[in-house]
């Protein structure tokens, strides 16, 4: 194992960080999103940025680093991934309450789907030093995460042009791209960890 992913070394402590307040976020995330309320939004809000700290202390430690380049690169990339979903999550719980979106199923499997893929990535972190063959099926569960959210997305979307509302549909489809989006990161963090893994086992 590289010791840019020792357990108490190199950046896999704070990479681990990062993971779990991601985790984190996106539990408090699908929590509001099932019953919005104005509490549950704080709650997702607050969880959403102390992630993105999480992303901040990982990339200073990632800029002050002299391990190999290709390593860091890859580090970076799964936490910028893993910033960019949190601020999305952030983004979607302010406009859910702005635009009066409460009920949407569409959303609610959205946002399982999305949790699923972070609790994964999470459980891909952390066995990854010891056990390289849990942490690829992880992530291959991650990826089948993302990849039912954007089917979820497609059909929601589909749905969403029959809606008489065009009020409706131009808020809904603005939700639901920005779920898309925040499924994509996390599909680019799985992917990324995927590389960080073969790269060094």
């Amino acid at each position: 194992m590289s010791p840019v992913l020792k357990r108490k070394a190199g950046f896999h402590p704070l990479l681990l960080a990062q993971a779990e307040r991601a985790a984190e976020g996106l539990e408090a995330f699908e929590e509001f999103i099932q019953a919005p309320t104005a509490e549950k939004g704080a709650l997702a809000a607050g969880a959403a940025t102390r992630a993105e700290a999480a992303a901040g202390s990982l990339l200073d430690a990632l800029d002050r680093g002299t391990e190999p380049a290709q390593e860091r690169r890859r580090v970076r990339k799964c936490a910028r991934a893993l910033e960019d979903l949190c601020a999305r999550m952030r983004h979607i719980a302010k406009e859910t309450t702005l635009f009066g979106a409460e009920g949407a199923p569409g959303l609610a499997r959205m946002a399982g789907a999305l949790r699923d893929a972070g609790d994964n990535l999470l459980a891909a972190i952390l066995v990854m030093p010891d056990d390289p063959r849990a942490c690829q099926e992880h992530l291959l569960r991650a990826k089948r995460s993302e990849q039912r959210l954007q089917t979820v997305y497609r059909r929601e979307l589909a749905g969403l042009l029959k809606n008489p509302s065009i009020v409706t549909i131009l808020k809904m489809k603005e939700l639901y791209r920005q779920l898309s989006d925040a499924g994509h990161c996390g599909g680019t963090a799985a992917e990324v960890l995927a590389e960080l893994l073969a790269l060094t086992t």
